[in-house]
């Protein structure tokens, strides 16, 4: 009786020892993590924040074929530009805010800026999140998916002698 209650206070012992280690190494970690970030003395600057999640992005409206602008005319809030390529054809392109680059006469190439205008648009952090949901739901479908197949190839009676 006496060598049980010898282990069983060695036990408690140890035990009271192992979680006495494991908040001194913890601690030990935060203060390490605490002094170095005082040392690096770095300024978060969250006013830069914003630009990750949405921004406006420029949007180019470029010319399709080359040709001569005929006119330039507007329509509300929107500008209306024709151009009129060297096939003879007339294309329209209408540019929301108004931001026309060109005059009318000036000839274009194909692939050259006729006018430009902003949208908002998902930052790289909203991306980012989307991606990751995105991957997170298709990887649960697809461990469901491998889950049932072993699952239901486990429990499967069929003779394992019969397959060699």
């Amino acid at each position: 009786m006496n060598t049980l209650k010898r282990l069983s206070h060695d036990v408690r012992v140890r035990h009271s020892l192992s979680w006495s280690l494991l908040v001194l190494i913890l601690l030990g970690i935060v203060l390490g993590i605490g002094r170095a970030t005082k040392k690096i003395d770095y300024i978060w600057q969250w006013q830069r924040m914003p630009r990750y999640i949405f921004f406006k992005k420029e949007i180019d409206i470029t010319a399709a074929d080359p040709g001569t602008i005929l006119s330039i005319r507007d329509d509300g809030k929107d500008k209306v530009v024709i151009l009129r390529t060297f096939d003879g054809k007339d294309e329209t392109y209408r540019i929301p805010s108004g931001n026309v680059q060109v005059y009318e006469g000036d000839d274009l190439d194909s692939e050259d800026i006729i006018g430009s205008y902003k949208k908002w648009g998902p930052g790289i952090l909203l991306i980012g999140l989307w991606l990751t949901l995105k991957m997170s739901f298709i990887s649960v479908i697809l461990a469901v998916f491998i889950g049932l197949i072993t699952g239901l190839a486990r429990i499967s009676s069929r003779d394992r002698k019969s397959v060699v």
